[in-house]
């Protein structure tokens, strides 16, 4: 039995080891700026809202930061060629900004 729990730790210490490393060797894509640090969002919203009713579209409102891996994992995604004319024609696209983590939690 003391044998089958090493080998069961052991298996479980080289599962986190090696999704560690996959998760930790990811690069993230070239830093570019989707979020206007300064811009207010409301104004945003209401002028998003505006267009898209003009070209019935629907709105994507998007929460995220500039420092965020996944919000620029997200806007890649947007931008691929199957879903960017498909998201042009039919949507608007807000990026609002969450700001950084120690501002937000004050």
């Amino acid at each position: 039995m003391n044998l089958w729990r090493r080998i069961l730790t052991l298996s479980f210490a080289l599962a986190v080891t090696v999704m560690s490393v996959v998760c930790l060797g990811q690069v993230p894509p070239t830093q570019k700026t989707i979020y206007d640090e300064t811009a207010d969002a409301h104004v945003e919203l209401k002028d998003a809202l505006k267009k898209a009713r003009a070209e019935h579209k629907r709105v994507i409102v998007v929460f995220g930061a500039n420092w965020c891996y996944d919000c620029h994992v997200l806007d890649a995604a947007f931008h691929r060629p199957d879903l960017a004319e498909i998201i042009a024609a039919n949507y608007e696209v807000v990026h609002i900004d969450i700001g950084r983590a120690k501002r937000t939690r004050t």
